[in-house]
């Protein structure tokens, strides 16, 4: 019926569909459906290659997992449409529409694949002592210890039980404890771990202990500073990874107490699995 129907239209339609290739005439589809996949693969390769943790916080990871089955499933549903649209082709199909939808969904996935695209060649490492220049603001103390749960007391418990001389507590936690209890906290060992952050204007024996403490992903990370007073500063560069120990005490800056770390020890070390807090 399709072949009389395209006589009666003329020989000159005849000559566009034959023409007109499989390819041209699926291509939306195609696309649609292998951006769907590389999607769908990428965030599964994530979660499993353990590189999640660089933009969320680990308790969304199953989220993403999921989010990259279901993208699978939909990748999957559209190569049987389009296996089923193959199998009852309709030849009467305008040539000019199929071009389009094959022109319009190309567009669509290159659109969707450029972030894909962006990670492939410039990959993520976390963020960086320039991103704490970007974010850095002055830090409210007793606001922080009012919206953070840094359950330091629990740590330097752990810590007498296991008679350390440097008990170890994250940025977050010893800023708290400095707000909370000052005069718990003047002189007291401590051990604490970040990277540098080479900040412009202070003294030459002081570089700045960073770390980022995540709230949800990688966009709304806030950075925790220490700084810290050492008598070789100047073979840190940015972004070196340092575990430090030493005393915590006060420094007086633009009339306010600010705690500091005065170390004992500064020892490079890699870049830890979760870089942030």
């Amino acid at each position: 019926m399709c072949a009389l129907f395209r006589q009666a239209e003329g020989e000159e339609e005849v000559g566009l569909w034959e023409e007109t290739t499989w390819l041209e005439r699926h291509g939306a589809l195609l696309w649609r459906s292998a951006a769907l996949a590389l999607w769908g693969g990428t965030l599964i390769w994530f979660y499993w290659a353990d590189k999640l943790i660089l933009y969320i916080k680990s308790i969304y990871h199953p989220l993403v997992l999921g989010a990259g089955v279901v993208l699978l499933v939909l990748a999957a549903r559209e190569l049987l449409a389009l296996v089923r649209e193959h199998r009852s082709a309709d030849c009467c199909h305008n040539d000019h529409q199929d071009q389009h939808g094959h022109t319009t969904g190309r567009m669509a996935a290159v659109v969707v694949l450029v972030p894909l695209i962006i990670n492939g060649l410039v990959p993520s490492t976390g963020l960086t002592s320039y991103a704490v220049g970007k974010r850095m603001t002055d830090v409210d103390y007793s606001a922080l210890a009012s919206q953070m749960t840094a359950d330091w007391e629990a740590e330097l418990a752990r810590a007498e039980q296991l008679d350390q001389e440097y008990p170890e507590l994250n940025i977050a936690q010893i800023l708290t404890l400095a707000s909370e209890d000052p005069a718990r906290a003047e002189g007291r060992k401590l051990s604490s771990t970040g990277f540098v952050y080479r900040q412009e204007g202070l003294p030459t024996d002081v570089f700045t202990l960073a770390r980022f403490r995540m709230w949800c992903c990688a966009a709304d990370a806030q950075p925790m500073y220490l700084p810290v007073r050492w008598s070789e500063p100047a073979q840190l560069e940015n972004d070196q990874w340092v575990k430090v120990r030493g005393r915590l005490t006060y420094a007086e800056a633009q009339g306010q107490r600010v705690p500091q770390i005065e170390a004992d020890h500064v020892d490079r070390i890699k870049r830890p699995r979760n870089q942030y807090m």
